[in-house]
């Protein structure tokens, strides 16, 4: 009896030891972002990674700078005369589909059609556009690309990524890439790996997310109306803090490119679709609210004819659809006289 106490406290003992092991590692061990299992989903949302060579993916070729955007290097101190603009958003910005180039998504398009409008300036557009990004992740990265690039007017246009449905919303995927990052690094786990060593394919870093992505019906909404806009304010309320001018964009569609069961629908419910209007009144009903700047393109290109022309399906532009929107937002810039030289300068 007492031998059988004795191994019982023994293990008590040395479970309490691994428990305050790894109590002290979550609390004092310094956090690695490129452990991380995707990058994509932190709290800091970090997604710097060296340039990238040109490649070729998403039906276009593109390289990325030092930040992982789709765009040139941009140096940190701002030229003289110099009016930076950021177009913070997915896809739709970084432009993706129908093969478009570099140089022809509407953030680039943009800067060129402002840069001649207003010759006497330098004006420099960023395309902060990332494919797949939601608000929340945008706000993530906004506090990354704001201290970098000091953008004078910073452009936010989400909504697609955030009603799509997943496992998982965007808030569940931060804590359980966490909760991957500090199982495997735990002494627990260590002590398992020492006791079956030798074992192969079971030894391979653990993920709650894998478990759980086996038994979890994909139908969770990845940033819900409340959170989207919360999401937004966010990023507003950021601006606001750095005096930079913010437009938010409500994103257009094109039901003629969206069939349920069909292409992007095989694997995403068609339900999610039918979200998206209410995404874009969120946006001007913010926009009201905050009094910032509303570039209403979805209204804008639905009162068009045969506005499917634009798309390369149910939300990616096309060339002539990335031409379009940087031609209407020079007419917005104008008539709002977005565009003028910082205080400091």
């Amino acid at each position: 009896m007492k031998k059988h106490s004795a191994v019982f406290s023994f293990i008590i003992i040395g479970l309490a030891v691994l428990f305050l092991a790894d109590l002290c590692r979550v609390i004092f061990l310094p956090l690695k972002p490129e452990d991380i299992t995707d990058k994509r989903f932190t709290l800091d949302c970090d997604i710097r990674i060296p340039p990238l060579e040109e490649r070729m993916q998403w039906n276009t070729n593109y390289k990325l700078n030092s930040l992982g955007l789709r765009n040139e290097e941009v140096p940190r101190t701002q030229g003289a005369k110099e009016v930076r603009i950021l177009f913070m958003g997915d896809s739709c910005a970084f432009g993706t589909q129908a093969w478009v180039g570099q140089s022809q998504t509407y953030p680039k398009i943009c800067g060129k059609l402002l840069q001649t409008e207003f010759p006497s300036l330098k004006i420099t557009a960023i395309n902060g556009g990332l494919p797949g990004y939601s608000s929340f992740q945008g706000y993530r990265l906004l506090k990354i690309l704001e201290p970098a690039y000091h953008p004078d007017i910073v452009t936010v246009c989400y909504g697609w990524n955030d009603h799509w449905e997943d496992r998982f919303s965007d808030r569940q995927k931060v804590f359980l890439n966490y909760a991957d990052y500090y199982l495997n690094k735990s002494a627990a786990f260590y002590i398992l790996k020492l006791v079956v060593k030798g074992s192969g394919d079971f030894i391979r870093p653990l993920r709650f997310s894998r478990l759980w992505e086996s038994v979890k019906a994909k139908d969770v909404i990845r940033v819900s109306p409340d959170e989207y806009r919360e999401n937004i304010s966010n990023i507003i309320g950021l601006c606001r803090a750095k005096h930079i001018k913010v437009v938010l964009f409500t994103a257009p569609s094109n039901p003629d490119g969206a069939v349920p069961g069909e292409g992007f629908f095989e694997t995403q419910p068609f339900r999610s679709f039918a979200r998206h209007p209410a995404y874009n009144e969120i946006v001007r009903e913010l926009a009201r609210r905050h009094s910032t700047g509303l570039f209403d393109l979805d209204a804008a290109i639905e009162a068009m004819p045969y506005r499917r022309q634009f798309f390369a399906d149910f939300a990616h532009f096309n060339g002539r659809g990335h031409e379009l929107v940087a031609r209407l937002f020079l007419k917005y810039a104008e008539k709002e006289k977005l565009v003028s030289l910082p205080v400091w300068q």
